[in-house]
């Protein structure tokens, strides 16, 4: 069974299971829109016209990457499912206008792409993999089932900030910096990309979101590792490493890339904001005082 062929009958397996498992290796949930408020810092860091790394998720880190001008993005994520997810995004973003894209994916509520009539319009711009993919779970799948358990639950965040990509001015920029964009999604776990980057790949921005969270039998130290080989090696010299986003804001995230690194944290305004462990190359230049 080739590796198309194996994605296809694990997503028909979520869909007709009642209770599919939340976690496996390769094979999980996707989650369908960002529980992480995007729009309160991306303008921060140097995406414009720059190549980003970001882990892929819902898709949602790419399409804001898009919206805020990048030139190449490369996405990772373990999970299979996020490869196809994001595809299907972004084909809908070149397909459908706003209106119809929030339809399609029914944000807010409990059933997304279940229309079939928005499918057909989407699928012609889908590579040949994710149309197959996606014509199976429609022909076997979503047809025979009134919900969709392939998702992982929905997020009801507002991500319809003025900042953000699911505006009509974001949308619109989205879709015309789809054409021009390099992008590639790679398949690993966070650790694996070290040894599948190449040598002279840099970026300008990553964004590991909040990878942390999820590392088992690991720990604080095997995570320091690897943010540090990533800024050394692949950031750029004026680049910034979002090497952690703190999702709980009750939580404490005791850990730092010691004191090599400057540290920024907060992004947003005082109502609203959100606590990033960012990380730059340079050190704030200390003014001696006399």
């Amino acid at each position: 069974m080739n590796l198309l062929d194996q994605d296809i009958k694990k997503g028909l397996r979520f869909i007709n299971q009642k209770n599919p498992p939340f976690y496996t290796t390769r094979y999980y949930p996707p989650y369908f829109q960002t529980n992480e408020a995007l729009y309160l810092y991306y303008s921060s860091f140097p995406i414009k016209d720059n190549s980003v790394l970001t882990v892929a998720g819902s898709g949602d880190h790419v399409l804001e990457a898009l919206h805020q001008g990048a030139k190449k993005i490369t996405a990772f994520d373990q999970n299979r499912f996020a490869y196809y997810i994001t595809a299907l995004k972004m084909a809908s973003i070149e397909s459908l206008s706003l209106e119809e894209y929030l339809s399609f994916f029914a944000y807010q509520k409990e059933n997304p792409f279940k229309s079939s009539c928005y499918y057909e319009k989407i699928r012609k711009n889908l590579a040949h993999d994710t149309r197959t993919f996606w014509d199976h779970l429609y022909q076997k799948g979503f047809s025979q089932n009134t919900k969709v358990p392939f998702l992982a639950m929905p997020h009801t965040l507002d991500n319809f900030h003025e900042g953000s990509y699911l505006t009509q001015e974001g949308y619109q920029k989205t879709k015309e910096q789809l054409q021009k964009a390099d992008y590639r999604f790679i398949e690993s776990k966070y650790y694996g990309l070290p040894s599948i980057l190449s040598q002279d790949e840099k970026y300008d921005t990553m964004f590991f979101s909040n990878i942390y969270d999820w590392i088992y039998g690991r720990g604080r130290k095997f995570y320091t590792a690897f943010t540090k080989y990533m800024i050394n090696h692949h950031l750029n010299e004026e680049g910034k490493c979002a090497a952690y986003t703190l999702l709980n804001q009750d939580g404490v995230f005791a850990w730092e890339v010691e004191d090599d690194y400057f540290k920024e944290e907060y992004y947003g305004d005082k109502d609203n904001h959100i606590l990033i462990y960012t990380y730059t190359k340079n050190k704030p230049k200390i003014t001696k005082k006399d």
